[in-house]
């Protein structure tokens, strides 16, 4: 029983943690904690005299949380102390993105030591070999422009990847095209039509206008849960007969977003599935009869957002929706009808 409590407490610290892999070719002695690493972020500046020690991936685990770029450089800092190398020098950093919330880098573990070093510098960073030669003379590694914190020293001629957080919040409004693309079945409450009649009649049925609202809470840059509702309305006249459908629908929403580089559009992914309430109406316009209904739905979403102004986006979206519900067939029976549809259309995002 200890051990299994031990788990439960063990595991999700661990599951949340990002995964850090180190390649070492040239142990040395570890230093101190409080020893200090020298950071280079930036490609362009080469140690001219160092030793290489190895590497050190810094990943996502699948499940981690905290993996901001300055926590995933100290976890490596940790391992540049553990492997006895002073310079931590970056060769790749991959920015959070629709697969990943983490910040991801790749580096090499470098040891300098300086003035008096015997360690030969290799010309770059990522070079497999260090060659030792006794009597070098007092050198210092060529560096361009230091940054100091509190904890270490950066070293680079250009400034720290940002880390960047979009709105947590999207708020939509929309109006759109609707094209029904299943079979409507013949049951609109009329009587006395031609098969030719019925079919011009359920050709107007097939096209209408969709609009909705939608609400979305994000909890990093790429995921969201949220809600949304959708107004659907198809109208035709014959012979003085207005014939009309409606359907509303309700549903809990799961949204993926993936921002351009520049952080100001993002292309918009969602799902969503709930409850649609359906009415079948006909009016000749001194009364009005209707029959409604209820079933299931289901949408699958594709948009881009351009942002207008701070705060401001135009949306455009493709929508695909499919679903059903079981209306009377006007002699005691039911009938189903289908409600898969396309919808193409646009609106504004908050």
């Amino acid at each position: 029983m200890k051990r299994v409590f031990l788990l439960s407490i063990i595991l999700p610290i661990v599951s949340c943690s990002p995964r850090v892999i180190t390649s070492i070719s040239s142990p040395l002695e570890p230093l101190d904690d409080g020893q200090p690493v020298v950071v280079i972020d930036d490609r362009s500046v080469q140690l001219q005299h160092a030793l290489y020690v190895g590497s050190v991936e810094i990943l996502d685990s699948g499940f981690s949380t905290n993996c901001g770029y300055d926590r995933v450089v100290e976890l490596a800092k940790v391992e540049v102390r553990k492997a006895g190398g002073n310079y931590l020098v970056i060769n790749e950093h991959r920015q959070p993105d629709l697969l990943s919330s983490c910040h991801r880098i790749a580096a090499t573990i470098m040891r300098v030591d300086f003035p008096g070093t015997t360690d030969v510098a290799l010309n770059t960073p990522d070079a497999p070999d260090a060659v030792d030669t006794p009597d070098t003379p007092d050198i210092e590694p060529q560096l361009s422009t230091f940054r100091s914190t509190d904890e270490y020293l950066t070293v680079s001629s250009a400034p720290a990847p940002p880390v960047f957080e979009l709105s947590k919040w999207r708020f939509a409004l929309d109006a759109a095209f609707s094209l029904r693309t299943a079979k409507i079945s013949d049951n609109t409450s009329s009587s006395g039509l031609t098969d030719e009649q019925w079919k011009q009649l359920l050709s107007g049925l097939k096209k209408g206008v969709a609009y909705g609202v939608g609400v979305t809470r994000f909890f990093n840059n790429f995921y969201g849960l949220g809600a949304k509702f959708v107004g659907n309305h198809y109208a035709n006249k014959l012979m003085g007969m207005k014939f009309g459908v409606d359907a509303w629908y309700f549903a809990p929403e799961f949204m993926m977003r993936a921002p351009t580089r520049n952080l100001k559009n993002a292309w918009i992914i969602s799902i969503s599935a709930g409850y649609v309430a359906y009415r079948e109406s006909i009016s000749d316009g001194r009364q009005k009869l209707s029959e409604s209904t209820g079933g299931f739905k289901t949408t699958t979403e594709f948009g881009y957002d351009f942002r207008l102004s701070k705060g401001v986006s135009m949306g455009l979206k493709l929508v695909a929706s499919s679903g059903a519900v079981h209306i009377s067939d006007g002699s005691g029976g039911k009938v189903k009808n289908s409600l898969n549809a396309i919808e193409i259309g646009g609106g504004i995002r908050f």
